[in-house]
């Protein structure tokens, strides 16, 4: 009697730790899985270059008709955490008929060096206007922007 009472009590306790380390033991198993390779990816971006390993990155920016938006883009470019001797930000204004070559060419001239500006006439569209890009670049890694982007101040670090 006593032992079949003790059956009653001892099977539905073991059943229930059952299911619960059936249910939780491969949920804690990619809980680990997911943090180890999450600390792998932050321990691979978060290494730091050497300032002379540090690659020279050319942004090159075709623009055609965007005096809404070419501002904000370059206000961006210019948030970038990244060193000033190793990046250059290319833009290709091709055929215009707004404010974009007057936008383009002030913040040019306030940032010699940094921001540079060609003009294009008449327009070639687009693939032409990378394509010049291309060749005014001396960054070694390229990065293409649209007038309508908003980088991130740590984009090139990533």
């Amino acid at each position: 009697m006593l032992g079949t009472i003790l059956s009653l009590i001892v099977i539905p306790i073991m059943i229930i730790v059952y299911v619960w380390v059936s249910y939780n033991a491969p949920v804690l198993a990619f809980g680990v899985y997911h943090s180890r390779r999450k600390r792998k990816a932050e321990e691979s971006s978060s290494k730091a270059f050497k300032p002379n390993e540090i690659p020279s990155f050319s942004i090159i920016v075709p623009v055609k008709d965007e005096e809404t938006v070419i501002g904000r883009l370059l206000d961006a470019a210019l948030k970038i955490n990244y060193p000033r001797d190793k990046l250059e930000v290319i833009i290709v204004e091709d055929g215009s008929s707004d404010r974009t070559i007057d936008i383009c060419m002030k913040y040019a001239e306030k940032h010699l060096g940094f921001i540079k500006f060609f003009h294009r006439e008449p327009s070639g569209g687009k693939p032409s206007a990378l394509n010049y890009g291309l060749k005014m670049a001396k960054g070694e890694i390229l990065a293409f922007f649209d007038a309508d982007n908003v980088p991130s101040p740590d984009i090139l670090q990533k």
